[in-house]
């Protein structure tokens, strides 16, 4: 996990900036952390289904990635943001009564972010250090 996070951060510091690259990484650990504090507490817990729901989602969103990786023919920016958008709703709906407003708010706008088209096709683009990024983040989602 922490391995997809640099490679998420790089690439973002490639495309948007450091800054936002580290809002990113920031948003995305408040969210993480939370979630990890929510199921010592016992206020999640793994048979739930909304959570069970949104880990289905989230195995679309991979496999989605995984194929647009390794078949370039594939390759379809608006399926993988639907898949994307799917993990997000379930994953909101998942957390909605435990977090903040801001906290919610944080989450929405680490998709909508990572959802942008333009940074959709900067991932898929010729750039070899988006290549690398894209290969190595499958491989990692492979294991």
């Amino acid at each position: 996990v922490w391995e997809l996070l640099d490679m998420l951060k790089k690439f973002v510091t490639s495309v948007s900036g450091s800054k936002r690259a580290k809002e990113l990484e920031k948003d995305i650990l408040a969210v993480a952390i939370k979630g990890a504090l929510l199921f010592r507490a016992k206020k999640l817990e793994a048979d739930m289904p909304d959570l069970r729901e949104a880990y289905v989602s989230l195995l679309f969103l991979w496999s989605c990635f995984v194929d647009q990786v390794d078949m370039e023919f594939a390759r379809d920016a608006d399926t993988l943001i639907m898949f994307a958008t799917a993990f997000k709703t379930k994953l909101r709906a998942v957390f909605v009564k435990h977090l903040t407003p801001k906290t919610l708010c944080r989450l929405d706008e680490t998709f909508v972010y990572c959802t942008k088209k333009e940074i959709i096709a900067a991932l898929f683009d010729d750039d070899p250090e988006h290549t690398k990024f894209r290969e190595a983040g499958a491989e990692k989602l492979r294991a």
